[in-house]
């Protein structure tokens, strides 16, 4: 494998895979990076096993093949390469060699490279539909759940997100969150119907949601589809895959008082300037 590649885009790729990368997992490969050369791109992939990432990059493709390589390592180098463009390839299969495209810049690296058949892809995207979405709404969605925090407990309402489209109103999507003490509750409603085939919510993974973030930074539009188990983010050519998690969230609506006897309305800027003085004592 032999290819280069603008530094910033190659950067900009792998730095949105550190955070599944870093995980830690009962298997050494998911630290690791699997970079292939396809057509005129590069993909890079990453899976910690639930979630799995893949970007498609433009680069001038020299030698086919793939390498895979520590994520961590990798980032630490290109991100501060000393040059605008960087030249990748693989040394007899056993280490991948990172320098400069130039003849001026005089910076080389050799970092030894795993088995990229250790990896596993999570699911195939191939003909599956997929459901247009704002990429900003659905990302102030997902921080705004996200206040509760991913907590260590491994039962599927702490550590996930809940997401349904609301009997009776397609145009509504709602998203929940608890932490046990805490349950946040966003509605979102769209001009048009939402034809997302969902029967009932689903509980997404709050690490998975967390990468999902990443890949909405930029705006736009967002694509998202459901197969199995399965939840996918598509935005242009960066794919996020996560596995739903099994189990059951609470009634939410025994939860939340109905009706409200007593509301209160307050401006939000005076209000939030009030308890920021009150955490002080």
């Amino acid at each position: 494998m032999k290819f280069v590649i603008e530094k910033t885009v190659f950067v900009k790729g792998v730095s949105k895979i550190q955070g599944i990368t870093n995980r830690k997992t009962d298997f050494p490969i998911t630290a690791s990076v699997l970079i292939r050369t396809m057509g005129m791109n590069i993909s890079v992939y990453a899976t910690d096993l639930e979630t799995g990432f893949e970007g498609f990059y433009s680069a001038d493709i020299a030698e086919e093949g793939q390498a895979a390589v520590v994520s961590k390592k990798l980032f630490e180098i290109i991100k501060d390469f000393p040059s605008d463009y960087i030249k990748l390839e693989t040394v007899e299969g056993k280490m991948l060699k990172i320098s400069a495209s130039d003849n001026v810049t005089k910076a080389e690296y050799h970092i030894l490279c795993a088995d990229p058949d250790e990896f596993t892809i999570l699911t195939a995207i191939e003909d599956l539909p997929f459901y247009e979405l704002d990429a900003q709404t659905l990302k102030d969605m997902i921080e705004k759940t996200l206040i509760t925090g991913i907590p260590d407990d491994d039962r599927a309402h702490l550590c996930g997100l809940y997401l349904e489209l609301p009997e009776g109103d397609k145009n509504i999507i709602r998203m929940l969150s608890t932490d046990g003490n805490r349950l946040i509750k966003i509605d979102r409603t769209y001009e048009v119907k939402l034809d997302i085939p969902m029967k009932e919510g689903v509980i997404l993974s709050k690490k998975g949601m967390s990468d999902v973030l990443k890949l909405l930074e930029a705006g736009g539009q967002v694509e998202i589809g459901f197969r199995e188990n399965n939840f996918i983010a598509k935005k242009d050519e960066e794919t996020i895959v996560t596995r739903l998690l099994e189990g059951d969230f609470p009634d939410y609506k025994e939860v939340i008082p109905k009706p409200v006897d007593t509301r209160l309305k307050i401006t939000k800027k005076a209000f939030l300037s009030l308890m920021k003085r009150m955490l002080i004592l």
